[in-house]
């Protein structure tokens, strides 16, 4: 008995055949996460281990993360990204020939370009998450090419300028969201260049200065809304260098000294609007350093002398009165007060003296009344009202007198034309009579 096949018989063999041999060379691949027992990606490869087929990559929520599918080791057709809540697409590649295409958790389209050979080629266009266009341009073999325009919510220009080899190149402008020009200025290689511009909405330029491969160099200047000079200093290697100025609307010098690696050093003077000093001292590394002067902007007069260390307040501290005369004076050491500190009345007798350790009160202190006479005496330990606490008249006779065990009152003395009468305490009040 013969038995004939058609052609269609023939044909669905084949297709058996081959299908069968593609399934016996074909393996699936998986690998955990490093640090979890749970599946990373899978993916289906040729017997060398070659990604050839169906690509699937899990969140560590085991949710889909990636999908999609290999031509003997390149990404092809369509590839879709997805956010770990599993539902909003993310993005999705056409990657070896096709369109590009990424979306916002909205579905919104975030951006969209063709593709050739794996590479972005041709027109490029970005949204943002409302719908509205956010930039647009060229690609050639996966780079940026030509002019670039991106834009504000505002549908205005935000910047715009020419991309060579996907790096920015030649002049680009920036505006502000209301569409006035805000920055021009050159690029080369993708680095700033040459003279740069920044401009104020009213068109007057705020500063102006040159760029050396993306560093800042040689003068720049800052200026007021009203056109005039604020500020102009050097710059070396994108550091503030040599000698600076900043001036006030009219003109007049606020403040001048020099930059040394882009730290303040050496001397520094500021003066007031008038004309007259505020202030004359040393720097180091940007840090005051050394004695400090300061002056009242009426009279020109020394108001305040303080010496510093790497900042810090350290050594003589001396104010005066507008008339010059001492007002208080004393010594930090490491920013803290030390030391006995007085403090005069204008008309330059002592009104007290106390003492500090380590920026507390520790010691005596005394107050005198104007005719010199004293006033009180008491007593710190760290802070802490300590031992007997006496106030007189201004005759200094005694009133009364407190004593006092590291902040807790223990006795009070009053005095009646002299003679004392004692109230003792206990947890701080007085002991009541028995």
């Amino acid at each position: 008995m013969k038995i004939i096949l058609n052609k269609l018989t023939y044909i669905g063999i084949y297709i058996c055949i081959c299908n069968s041999v593609l399934a016996q060379s074909r393996i699936v691949i998986k690998k955990n996460y490093p640090r979890f027992d749970r599946l990373q990606y899978e993916y289906e490869a040729t017997k060398d281990s070659v990604k050839n087929g169906k690509y699937t990559e899990y969140h560590l929520n085991k949710s889909v993360k990636w999908k999609g599918y290999y031509t003997l080791g390149k990404k092809d057709s369509v590839w879709t990204e997805f956010y770990e809540d599993g539902r909003a697409v993310k993005t999705i590649y056409n990657t070896l020939a096709g369109t590009e295409k990424q979306y916002y958790a909205n579905k919104k389209l975030a951006h969209e370009v063709p593709i050739v050979n794996d590479k972005r080629e041709g027109k490029f266009t970005g949204y943002y998450a409302d719908g509205s266009k956010e930039s647009e341009g060229n690609y050639t073999q996966g780079n940026k090419t030509g002019e670039w325009v991106f834009y504000h919510k505002t549908n205005r220009v935000d910047m715009k300028g020419l991309f060579v080899n996907n790096e920015q190149s030649g002049v680009w402008n920036y505006y502000f969201a209301t569409g006035e020009l805000m920055t021009t200025g050159n690029y080369i290689a993708g680095k700033r260049d040459s003279t740069w511009t920044i401009y104020y909405k009213n068109k007057q330029i705020e500063r102006q200065g040159n760029y050396t491969e993306d560093l800042r160099t040689g003068v720049w200047t800052t200026y007021y809304e009203d056109g005039k000079k604020l500020q102009q200093g050097a710059y070396f290697k994108d550091k503030a260098d040599d000698k600076w100025y900043v001036w006030y609307n009219d003109g007049t010098v606020k403040d001048e000294g020099e930059y040394k690696q882009g730290l303040s050093e050496g001397a520094w003077k500021g003066f007031y609007p008038n004309g007259k000093p505020n202030y004359v001292g040393n720097k180091h590394k940007d840090l005051k350093e050394g004695m400090w002067k300061y002056y009242n902007q009426q009279t020109g007069i020394l108001i305040k002398e303080q010496e510093y260390k790497a900042g810090a307040a350290d050594g003589a501290f001396k104010t005066y009165y507008t008339t010059g005369k001492p007002e208080q004076e004393g010594y930090y050491k490491n920013g803290l007060k030390e030391n006995t500190w007085k403090f005069y009345y204008p008309f330059g007798m002592l009104l007290m003296y106390e003492n500090h350790k380590a920026g507390k009160m520790h010691g005596e202190k005394v107050t005198y009344f104007e005719n010199g006479k004293k006033n009180s005496v008491t007593g710190y330990v760290n802070n802490l009202q300590h031992g007997k606490w006496t106030y007189y008249n201004d005759k200094e006779e005694k009133l009364y007198s407190v004593t006092y065990q590291f902040g807790k009152k223990v006795k009070e003395t009053r005095y009646n034309n002299g003679n004392p009468e004692d109230i003792k305490y206990t947890k701080d009040k007085p002991k009541k009579k028995k």
